[in-house]
C-alpha cells in the first residue's frame, strides 16, 4: 500500500536494470561507416538544394525583372552594323571626259600568325609564298618583309608574342593581276579597296592634284574640292544567323551619299597638246620649269593649265619630294617678275587717261636718269645705243625701258597702280585652288619705283595673273578666270554651276582696240616675230625678267610671251613662261615659239576661221591622244 501511495500518478515504473550484450569491433566499424555516409548525403542534398534555390532565384530575376535587358542583348548579338563607304567623285573636263577616277585596288598583307597555326614545314610554306608573290608581282623585294622559318617554328613551340601583320603592297591596281592565286598563298590576306588614278596618263596632273595615304588629299583639286568629292558614309543594320543575313531585316539609319563630280573648264585634248609642247621646250632649253595658260578670251574659262618641271631641278630635289614637285602647279603657285609684259598696261593706262596718244613721240639714248639712279635699255640688234626717236608703236615693239619710264612719269603712281590692281595684280585669283599665289605688289611710292614698276620690275605675278590681265585688251574688261565649271551630283545628275567672278571695266573699248593693234605690231615687226601664226593674226608681248633668288637678282631669267588671237576679235589668250633657260633666255625666242604652237592648235581644235594664209588642217577629234 505504502509503495503505491508513493508513486506519482501517470508515470510507469522503470523496468529492472539488465546487462546489454557486447558489440563486436566489426559491427562498430560498420555502424560508423553508415553514419558517415548519411552525413555526406545530408551535405550533398544541402548544397544541391542551395544551388537549385540560387538558379531558381536567378531565373525568376531574369524572367520578371531583367527580361528587357537580356532581350536587347540577345538582339544585339544577332545584329551587325554595316558602314557604307562613299564613292569619291570624279574630276572631269568641260566635255565630260574623266581626268581622274576610281579604279578597283587591293592591299596585300602577309600575316605570319597564319603560318604558325597552319600545318606543314614553315620553310616550305614561306618558299611557296615567296615564289608565288615573285611570279605575280615581279620586282617586289620580300627579303626584309618575310620572317625566317625559325621564327615561325619558335612561336609554334613556345607560344611567344604574335607577329605583326605586314603590308606588302598598298592600293595595288587589279588590272592584269591574278588576285585569286595570290590569295591562296600561305599567310597572305587581301583587303579590297579602290584608288584614284589619272584617266589619261598624266594629263592635268598638276591641276587634279593627288591623294596620300588613306585617301588624304594633298594638293590640287583633290584638296581644294575635297568636301564635294569625298561624300558622306552611310550606316545600316542587318540581322544574321548561322546561315548568314536574314532576309528583310535591313534597317537603314543613314544612306550613303557618294561624292559629287567636279566639272572643270579644262579642255583635256588641248591640255594634252600644251603639256607636250611645254615639256619639250623646258627640256630643249634645259630650264628649271615652265607653264602654259590658255583662256577663253570672252568668258575667262581656263582651257589649259599645263606645267613642266625640268630634269635638273628634279635631280636636286630630295627623292621624297619629287612626286610633289612633278605635280606642282607653276601656273598659279609660281610668282615671278613679269618684266616687259607689264609695259602694255603702262601704255594702255596712259592712253586711256589721255596723257599720251599713239602718235606721241619719245626719244631714247639708252639711259634715263631718275635722281641718283638710272634706268637703261639693253642693247639689241640695230639698237646698241638706245632706240632714238620713236612713236608709241616703236616703244612697245622694241620694248623700250627708257620711253616706258617717261610715260609712267606722265601717268603717275596712283593711276598706274590702280590699273595694275584692277587687272588682278597683288590679289589672289579665286579659282578654287588652295595654292594660288597672291603675288607681290609694291606699296611704297618713289620715282625710281614708278619707273621700274612701269616695265615690270618689282612686282611678282603668276602666269595665270598675266593671262587674265591681258584679257582686258579684248574689250577693256577684266574677267576673273574660272577653273571650276560646275559640281554634279552622281546619283541624280543634277548640275550646280559655279558662280563666276566679277567683271571690272578697266579701259575703254577704244583703248582696247588701240592696244590690240600695238600688240600686233610686236608680233609682226617687233621682238615677237617668232610668235607669228600661219593662218591667223596674233598680237602679244615679250618679257625677259631677272629672277630673284634669296632676295637678290640672280643671273637667271624668266622668259615669257603672252598674247591674243585672232587679234581682230580674240578667241583665246595664251601665256607662256619658261624659268631659267640655259643659253638663249629671251622671251621672244624661247617662249614665243611655244605660244605659236599652242595657239595654232587651239585655232584648229575650235575651228576658228583663218584671217591670213591658207585654210589650216581640220579639227582633231576628242579621242586624240597625248602627244599626237
Amino acid at each position: 500500500m505504502n509503495e503505491r501511495r508513493n508513486q506519482r500518478p501517470g508515470r510507469v515504473p522503470a523496468p529492472p536494470s539488465q546487462s546489454l550484450p557486447a558489440i563486436s569491433p566489426a559491427a562498430r566499424a560498420s555502424l560508423r561507416a553508415r553514419k558517415d555516409e548519411q552525413g555526406r548525403l545530408r551535405w550533398v542534398l544541402g548544397i544541391g538544394g542551395l544551388a537549385f534555390a540560387l538558379i531558381a532565384g536567378k531565373l525568376t530575376l531574369i524572367q520578371l525583372v531583367q527580361r528587357d535587358t537580356y532581350a536587347g542583348q540577345s538582339s544585339v548579338s544577332r545584329i551587325r552594323q554595316i558602314n557604307d563607304v562613299p564613292r569619291r567623285g570624279m574630276i572631269v573636263d568641260r566635255n565630260g571626259r574623266a581626268l581622274v577616277m576610281n579604279v578597283p585596288a587591293a592591299t596585300i598583307v602577309f600575316d605570319a600568325n597564319l603560318l604558325v597555326k597552319q600545318k606543314g614545314d614553315p620553310d616550305k610554306l614561306l618558299t611557296a609564298t615567296r615564289e608565288g608573290l615573285m611570279d605575280a608581282l615581279p620586282g617586289l623585294d620580300l627579303a626584309a618583309l618575310l620572317p625566317p622559318a625559325s621564327e615561325i617554328e619558335l612561336r609554334r613551340n613556345n607560344a611567344r608574342d604574335r607577329f605583326q601583320p605586314v603590308e606588302l603592297v598598298r592600293d595595288l591596281e587589279l588590272s592584269n593581276i591574278d588576285l585569286k592565286s595570290i590569295k591562296k598563298l600561305p599567310g597572305i590576306g587581301i583587303v579590297k579597296s579602290s584608288k584614284r588614278a589619272l584617266a589619261s596618263g598624266e594629263i592635268a596632273a598638276s591641276v587634279v592634284g593627288m591623294l596620300g595615304r588613306d585617301a588624304n588629299p594633298l594638293a590640287g583639286m583633290e584638296l581644294s574640292m575635297n568636301k564635294e568629292l569625298v561624300g558622306v558614309p552611310g550606316r545600316r543594320y542587318l540581322a544574321k544567323d548561322l546561315d548568314g543575313i536574314i532576309p528583310g531585316t535591313e534597317e537603314i539609319v543613314s544612306r550613303v551619299k557618294h561624292g559629287n563630280d567636279v566639272v572643270l573648264t579644262i579642255d583635256s585634248v588641248l591640255q594634252s597638246e600644251a603639256e607636250t609642247l611645254i615639256q619639250g621646250a623646258v627640256a630643249k632649253s634645259n630650264a628649271q620649269y615652265g607653264s602654259v595658260v590658255v583662256l577663253d578670251a570672252n568668258s575667262g574659262d581656263v582651257l589649259v593649265m599645263a606645267n613642266a618641271t625640268g630634269s635638273e631641278l628634279l635631280k636636286s630635289t630630295p627623292e621624297g619630294m619629287r612626286k610633289l614637285l612633278l605635280t606642282k602647279n607653276w601656273a598659279v603657285e609660281g610668282a615671278n617678275e613679269p618684266g616687259s609684259t607689264f609695259k602694255s598696261f603702262t601704255i594702255a593706262s596712259a592712253l586711256d587717261a589721255g596723257v599720251i596718244t599713239t602718235n606721241s613721240s619719245f626719244y631714247c639714248n639708252g639711259e634715263r636718269k631718275i635722281g641718283k639712279r638710272a634706268v637703261h635699255c639693253a642693247p639689241h640688234g640695230a639698237f646698241q645705243n638706245g632706240h632714238g626717236s620713236q612713236a608709241v608703236s616703236g616703244v612697245i615693239k622694241q620694248s623700250c625701258n627708257v620711253a616706258t619710264a617717261e610715260i609712267a612719269s606722265r601717268l603717275g603712281w596712283d593711276r598706274l597702280t590702280s590699273t595694275l590692281q584692277a587687272v588682278g595684280c597683288g590679289q589672289r585669283l579665286n579659282i578654287g585652288l588652295n595654292g594660288a599665289t597672291r603675288g607681290v605688289f609694291p606699296e611704297t611710292e618713289s620715282k625710281i619705283g614708278l619707273a621700274t614698276l612701269s616695265f615690270g620690275q618689282g612686282p611678282a605675278i603668276s602666269p595665270l595673273h598675266l593671262a587674265s590681265a591681258y584679257g582686258t585688251f579684248v574689250d577693256g574688261t577684266f574677267r576673273s578666270p574660272t577653273l571650276i565649271h560646275a559640281v554634279r551630283n552622281q546619283a541624280s545628275g543634277n548640275v550646280k554651276l559655279t558662280k563666276r567672278g566679277d567683271s571690272v571695266r578697266v579701259f575703254s573699248s577704244d583703248t582696247a582696240t588701240q592696244m590690240r593693234e600695238l600688240l600686233r605690231d610686236v608680233v609682226e615687226t617687233g621682238t615677237g616675230t617668232k610668235a607669228q601664226l600661219a593662218f591667223h593674226d596674233a598680237g602679244g608681248k615679250t618679257g625677259t625678267a631677272q629672277m630673284v633668288e634669296n632676295g637678290r637678282y640672280s643671273g637667271k631669267y624668266m622668259a615669257s610671251f603672252v598674247g591674243l588671237a585672232p587679234i581682230q576679235a580674240p578667241k583665246f589668250i595664251v601665256a607662256v613662261t619658261i624659268a631659267a633657260p640655259k643659253g638663249d633666255h629671251y622671251g621672244g625666242s624661247v617662249a614665243g615659239p611655244v605660244f605659236k604652237d599652242v595657239m595654232e592648235r587651239a585655232m584648229v581644235r575650235y575651228d576658228i576661221q583663218p584671217t591670213r594664209g591658207k585654210r589650216p588642217v581640220t579639227r582633231q577629234p576628242d579621242s586624240a591622244s597625248k602627244g599626237d
